[in-house]
């Protein structure tokens, strides 16, 4: 083989390991890219706790939520939990007036007492996927 046709050789072949390691990039980064595909645990109860379903949050709700509330009516206090998907801005401003979250209806009065705002936990599913994507990169490599 001559030197120019070695080179036209090589230069194909460091060419097709650029684009192999390129492709494999790609794919990681499009693997690693987080989904809208947050889930939170959705559920009302009296008392302090309350175990609903994990639900997937609609498309914009970016935390999760839970309030607890002091419930009076007729003389009788519940303490109450609600947690649901929400938006960061409403979770926020939800913690930032708990001392002014009172609501009056007739001869109820509900009272927040707390209210913690949360990303899911992220699923284990993204770090296979991101795995795999590293073994995708290794095997193109």
């Amino acid at each position: 083989m001559s030197k120019a046709g070695f080179s036209a050789f090589a230069f194909t072949l460091s060419t097709f390991t650029t684009m192999q390691t390129l492709l494999g990039l790609i794919v990681l980064s499009v693997l690693l890219t987080p989904g809208s595909s947050l889930h939170c645990a959705t559920c009302t109860a009296i008392g302090n706790n309350c175990t609903g379903t994990i639900e997937k949050c609609k498309h914009g709700e970016d935390a999760c939520v839970s309030v607890w509330m002091e419930i009076t009516t007729q003389g009788i206090t519940l303490d109450t939990i609600v947690k649901r998907c929400t938006i960061k801005s409403a979770c926020a401003d939800l913690k930032s007036g708990i001392e002014s979250a009172i609501q009056q209806f007739a001869d109820t009065k509900a009272v927040v007492k707390e209210v913690e705002c949360s990303k899911a936990p992220s699923s284990s599913g993204s770090l296979l996927l991101a795995l795999f994507g590293w073994l995708l990169l290794k095997m193109l490599s």
